[in-house]
């Protein structure tokens, strides 16, 4: 189960859409969220030209709005009987590494975020925030788009490839929580025909393993265009759990490439775990 889970907010609307999943998760697993905001005080261009003085008092002014901004959020969570804390973190000049460093003071273990969003004085991209998240953190990143969607089906997609790399994620889609997770469908796509009864059984064979813990399995072997087929089964799931690569180009070795499209185009948050070299 997650226990501890970092929300970075920047006071947009766009990035708040993480909030809902945040809670979503957090009533499902009983953690506690931990709502950021990174300052990092370089003025807005808009005033620039104005007196030093005048740009510390916006400064200053920025940071009470975003305190009380973030206390109204806890306390709504609270009343809600989710824990929750607030932190305002000081930029050390590259919000990925600021948000880095608070994840491991904390300990925490998941970190939600919506795909994009846009801060006041910094006006940092939670987009490009979110793709180093994963490329340089130690813990999965579940990545929400901003546009709402039609209430999804009531379960998980996790793609396959045969990899032990790939099946990382299948406990972080397990530490989800048993109210989250009704269905799991495991996808894997091949590339010709001859490969489907292999793939079915090898799905079959990790179906077995997840029922066995009170799991509802479903497995489909697909061929195709392996982002498309993903987001088609995905885009109606609850989330969509994949590693950053396994050991095809089915899942890609790199955000640039399946991942990458998955995460740009899936109206399905997307819980994403860089898989290292050393796991």
């Amino acid at each position: 189960m997650y226990t501890a889970i970092a929300v970075p907010l920047d006071g947009s609307t766009s990035a708040e859409r993480a909030l809902v999943s945040a809670e979503t998760v957090a009533r499902a697993t009983g953690a506690t969220l931990y709502l950021v905001s990174v300052l990092d005080g370089l003025p807005d261009p808009n005033i620039s030209l104005l007196s030093p003085s005048f740009l510390m008092k916006e400064i200053i002014a920025q940071r009470e709005d975003r305190h009380a901004y973030l206390r109204r959020h806890v306390q709504r969570l609270a009343d809600s009987g989710i824990a929750a804390h607030s932190e305002i973190l000081d930029s050390t000049g590259e919000n990925c590494g600021t948000i880095l460093a608070f994840e491991q003071q904390e300990k925490i273990d998941l970190t939600v975020l919506a795909t994009h969003g846009r801060s006041g004085l910094t006006r940092w991209s939670l987009g490009s925030v979110a793709e180093r998240l994963v490329q340089h953190g130690r813990v999965p990143v579940l990545l929400v788009r901003v546009q709402p969607r039609d209430t999804p089906t009531p379960q998980v997609l996790v793609p396959l490839d045969g990899s032990k790399a790939a099946e990382t994620a299948l406990p972080a889609m397990m530490h989800l929580g048993a109210g989250l997770i009704h269905t799991v469908v495991l996808l894997q796509i091949i590339e010709h025909p001859k490969r489907r009864e292999a793939a079915m059984t090898y799905l079959n064979g990790v179906a077995d393993r997840l029922m066995a813990t009170g799991l509802h399995c479903e497995c489909r072997v697909e061929e195709g265009d392996p982002a498309e087929e993903i987001l088609k089964i995905g885009n109606t799931s609850r989330a969509i759990v994949m590693t950053t690569h396994g050991h095809t180009e089915i899942l890609g070795r790199s955000l640039g490439i399946v991942a990458g499209r998955v995460v740009h185009h899936s109206a399905a948050p997307v819980l994403l775990l860089r898989v290292r070299e050393d796991s």
